[in-house]
């Protein structure tokens, strides 16, 4: 689901040189990956299922402690559920980019299927 940066290159048979330049005022990692379409998609799908693995555990974390809050009237347990859904929500909207990936797809599915493409004046 996640696809960082692509470029869609076709090099010679022979060998070839590819030079990349990245500037940054602080330090970063850059994941540089050559890769053919098969082998992509089939990493993108593991990375798929890992993060699908990783938010269900972590919901699933988020609902045992929502459940202790309500049966044990423990404040404690419904802002640690509070925290760990604000982190789980940080991680997906900064550091993964899911959120916004999700957020379009669902822009996109709302607004093809709905009456505001028919109409003409607003």
């Amino acid at each position: 689901m996640m696809s960082y940066f692509e470029l869609d290159v076709n090099f010679p048979v022979e060998a070839s040189v590819l030079l990349i330049r990245v500037e940054s005022p602080d330090p970063m990692v850059i994941p540089f990956y050559i890769r053919n379409i098969e082998e992509r998609y089939q990493v993108l799908t593991v990375e798929s299922f890992r993060y699908g693995i990783v938010y269900g555990a972590i919901m699933a974390l988020i609902l045992y402690n929502l459940f202790l809050a309500v049966s044990l009237k423990s404040s404690e347990n419904l802002l640690y559920s509070l925290y760990i859904f604000a982190c789980m929500l940080m991680n997906i909207s900064s550091y993964t980019g899911h959120l916004i990936a999700g957020l379009l797809f669902l822009l996109m599915f709302l607004l093809l299927n709905s009456n505001l493409r028919n109409c003409t004046t607003l």
